[in-house]
């Protein structure tokens, strides 16, 4: 097996990002936490290099990593922007790594990306300390902005499926299989509320509305019983229920009510421990850590304010804001086009119908130029300009078409590195990546298809 050193971002006296309550440092470590007991259950050696809240020299991150002769290392961090609409995952590698570590990046987007994100910022390339002292091939993810109510609320509600997906990417790029999910609790949860509480839940693994809506009614039943309550069974989080919740679950308590907490507090993304009923320190644990992170009293009892946080209705989220572009790129990819291709674009860093015209006018010239095509020159991704891409672009190809094809990777969200009009080794990487999320065949090759999905605002 491996050993894998994960590193939650700052700790202690260090709160990282800070969002009113919410502070970067205890997401990372709960998502540590998380993640060290997917990667050992197969038999994995973690390191973590903090595993409380504590403070961590940046450069001491890197030697725990490099003592341990670590096979991978993950650097664990949540975004964050003056500008609240900024969004998005993104993952971070040294610049001039090897192939493989760009890879190994990639594989931990992909499989975030698959959860469900609000935009994919990609896999980036830098020159950040924690990533230039260590070893290892090395990655720094960061899952979201903390300063952007959406991401913080997908951080919340799919933390699970979050955790999974990481752990995932680290084993995929380690080679090693990928073990069961936390669906498969989820769905153990199903089973004894259909068991307990005749829930007639469908036992698929997934936290939907007909799962929450059992939780209420085991609760309303167990206060029934423990309370003489009189609540309607009806698996609605409604005033009456949340006034029976007279008295508030704390550690040492015992029994089917506080089973249901555990695994409302686990479905919401919060493990606490093993689901048997018993308010121990783990639950306590988990129940702070939750009610910190809902800017609740964080006092482990779990009254009617935190039940109503963990069942209640949810209001629907608002619909997310376009992706922000980084900017300053995109302007020297303005500016590129502007001087080869006289396209006339505002160079304002923005990503809009207008590049695009001019990415697909400098496609179609090169297509005339390198390939005696006889393309219009419209800036229109019509069946003649696809099919005029008869040579996929591949490793080792060099000029022009090639810094076409990484300048639309770069907007869509794919670093490929430098654009330099270089098909090297990273632009293959990032082809490939765009391909499987895409749902295309991961060939590495920029034909026909790979544009159209680029380049075609229909397809895309």
């Amino acid at each position: 097996m491996s050993i894998i050193v994960l590193d939650p971002g700052h700790g202690g006296s260090d709160p990282g990002a800070v969002s009113g309550a919410r502070q970067e440092k205890n997401d990372n470590l709960r998502l540590g936490l998380a993640l060290r007991q997917r990667l050992q259950a197969p038999g994995n050696q973690v390191i973590m290099t903090r595993s409380t809240d504590v403070f961590v020299p940046l450069t001491e991150r890197s030697n725990i990593s490099n003592r341990a002769n670590a096979d991978i290392f993950v650097s664990l961090h949540r975004n964050a922007f003056t500008n609240t609409t900024a969004n998005g995952v993104e993952t971070w590698v040294q610049t001039g790594v090897p192939l493989r570590t760009a890879a190994n990046a990639h594989n931990v987007q992909n499989e975030i990306v698959a959860v469900g994100v609000q935009s994919n910022r990609g896999v980036r390339f830098g020159n950040y300390v924690i990533l230039r002292n260590t070893r290892a091939p090395a990655m720094m993810q960061e899952l979201g902005f903390i300063t952007n109510a959406r991401d913080n609320q997908l951080f919340d509600q799919h933390f699970n499926a979050y955790a999974d997906a990481i752990a995932n990417g680290i084993l995929l790029s380690l080679g090693q299989p990928i073990p069961p999910s936390a669906s498969n609790a989820i769905a153990s949860i199903q089973r004894t509320l259909n068991t307990r509480y005749n829930a007639g839940l469908t036992v698929d693994g997934r936290y939907s509305p007909a799962t929450r809506s059992a939780l209420v009614a085991g609760l309303q039943t167990e206060l029934n019983r423990a309370f003489n309550a009189n609540l309607a069974v009806n698996g609605v989080f409604d005033a009456a229920t949340r006034a029976a919740i007279t008295r508030g679950l704390r550690r040492g308590d015992r029994g089917n009510w506080v089973y249901i907490l555990q695994a409302s507090l686990f479905v919401n993304g919060f493990s606490p421990g093993m689901l048997d009923g018993s308010f121990g320190p783990m639950t306590d644990a988990a129940l702070r850590n939750f009610q910190s992170v809902r800017g609740l009293a964080a006092d482990g009892i779990a009254g009617p304010v935190t039940f109503t946080a963990l069942l209640g209705p949810v209001a629907a989220p608002p619909p997310p804001p376009p992706p922000p572009q980084p900017s300053g790129t995109i302007t020297l990819i303005q500016r590129t086009l502007n001087r080869r291709y006289n396209a006339g674009l505002a160079e304002d860093g923005t990503y809009g119908p207008a590049t695009r015209k001019a990415l697909i006018t400098g496609l179609q010239l090169e297509l005339n130029c390198t390939f005696g095509r006889d393309v219009a020159v419209d800036g229109v991704f019509s069946p003649a300009t696809r099919a005029a891409i008869t040579r996929g672009l591949r490793l080792g190809d060099r000029g022009n078409w090639v810094y076409i094809l990484q300048a639309s990777l770069f907007v869509n969200g794919y670093s490929p590195g430098p654009l330099d009009g270089s098909f090297g080794p990273l632009t293959q990487a990032t082809v490939r990546a765009f391909q499987a999320a895409r749902n295309l065949v991961v060939d590495g090759i920029a034909g026909p298809a790979t544009f159209t999905a680029l380049l075609d605002p229909v397809a895309s």
